[in-house]
């Protein structure tokens, strides 16, 4: 659910700018206010404004009813950056890449189009760090990576992208032999095995809904929203 298209003031860098952060901190509180207020009048019977009435029309409108998108809303708002240009950077490096990842997953039986999938994580950025811990190209966890990228020492593999590769390619393996699909074992790679077999006993194998169930107990990142159409690649 997008509520708001953000143009920021002045020269966009990677990073924000006190002013830039302060506007999105703003429109993000705005955003939540709007949605608290809202899912408040609707259980008390208070008149609805024509502001309230656009955005049950907003909500309605993503297919899912109103009593199951709007009960916590204001507590699932989120603000991210485009992509664009971090993702146009992505593909002028994943040049250096692509044969070498292509022959990782080949070698281990999986599709070829996984090596893609630094796309989604990284952008291609070795050095790429989540607020999540994961760190590297293809954004291992410490716990995944001495799971799947046995034999480290001092030097933390996670960074070298190509250790990381066939770290990636052993997880994806071993997520599709737990689920049975590649659209779900991708998908599992930002929200877990766990997650994805809990949606699958739900819903079945219907991957769409599968889907919508697990980011709606996460908070959705472009990541997640990218992934959807992604997988399409991996079949």
């Amino acid at each position: 659910m997008i509520y708001e298209v953000m143009t920021l003031p002045g020269y966009v860098a990677e990073g924000l700018t006190a002013e830039q952060k302060d506007l999105v901190s703003r429109r993000r509180d705005y955003w939540k206010a709007q949605l608290a207020g809202l899912e408040s009048k609707l259980r008390y019977g208070a008149a609805l404004s024509p502001a309230d009435k656009q955005l049950i029309a907003k909500l309605e409108a993503s297919g899912r009813s109103l009593a199951n998108v709007l009960p916590g809303a204001d507590s699932r708002v989120r603000s991210q950056r485009g992509t664009r240009e971090r993702f146009k950077r992505g593909l002028e490096i994943s040049g250096r890449y692509d044969l070498q990842f292509r022959k990782i997953f080949r070698d281990a039986g999986l599709p070829e189009d996984l090596a893609y999938l630094p796309h989604v994580e990284s952008s291609f950025q070795p050095a790429a760090r989540s607020s999540a811990g994961a760190v590297g190209m293809w954004q291992f966890t410490k716990a995944a990576a001495k799971t799947f990228m046995p034999g480290g020492g001092v030097v933390d593999q996670r960074f070298d992208p190509f250790v990381s590769a066939t770290g990636a390619a052993r997880y994806l393996s071993y997520a599709y032999g737990k689920l049975g699909d590649w659209p779900a074992a991708v998908t599992s790679y930002n929200h877990g095995i766990g997650g994805m077999k809990r949606a699958q006993n739900q819903v079945g194998k219907d991957f769409a809904r599968s889907w919508r169930l697990t980011t709606d107990r996460h908070s959705v990142s472009h990541r997640a929203t990218i992934t959807l159409n992604f997988w399409r690649r991996a079949r």
